[in-house]
């Protein structure tokens, strides 16, 4: 073989091959964990985002606005009308992602976030929504003031488990990351 000759040998391009499957090997499962990261983060962040646009809307339209979570995997949010309502949005979850509460993740008593618990993935004392009134507060069907919890995960993901708070009395809203074995 003349000492011009180009191009790779065979063991070369098996050392290069055998380099590049370990690399993969490693970075497949951390864009895995980053992407279900990233679906729940934006997951919550929208789910937070229709609950503040409502409340606001309330206080600056000075009418009522609900806000609807579809067990089957999106948001609604609705504005009162003279003659009933007017729906303004309805946004899907990011996929994979659902109002769900994980195995693992306490779902009642003083473990949950701001003790709310309940035991559905979406809890306020009249059902899967809530309605803000022209004040800001957050109150059920009847006129009542309420809080409630709505949980957000990937289905058989504990570690993808986030929660959201609501207080009735002022609409304040704060969000949750369930962490090692706790909410945080």
């Amino acid at each position: 073989m003349s000492k011009c000759a180009k191009g790779f040998s065979l063991v070369e391009l098996l050392i290069l091959s055998s380099a590049l499957l370990v690399l993969a090997s490693v970075a497949i499962p951390t864009i895995n964990e980053t992407m279900q990261y990233y679906r729940t983060e934006t997951a919550l962040q929208m789910v937070i985002g229709q609950i503040r646009q409502a409340r606001q809307a309330s206080v600056d339209k000075r009418t009522a606005h609900m806000v609807v979570f579809n067990l089957s995997g999106s948001v609604r949010t609705l504005q009162r009308q003279d003659f009933g309502w007017q729906e303004i949005s309805d946004i899907p979850l990011p996929e994979k992602t659902a109002f769900h509460i994980p195995d693992g993740a306490p779902a009642s008593g003083e473990y949950t976030p701001d003790g709310m618990g309940g035991y559905s993935p979406v809890y306020f004392r009249s059902g899967n929504s809530i309605l803000f009134r022209p004040d800001g507060t957050a109150v059920d069907t009847y006129g009542q003031v309420v809080s409630g919890i709505v949980y957000i995960a990937e289905p058989g993901k504990p570690e993808t488990a986030r929660a959201i708070t609501v207080f009735g009395s002022t609409g304040r809203i704060r969000s949750w990351k369930f962490e090692d074995g706790i909410w945080k």
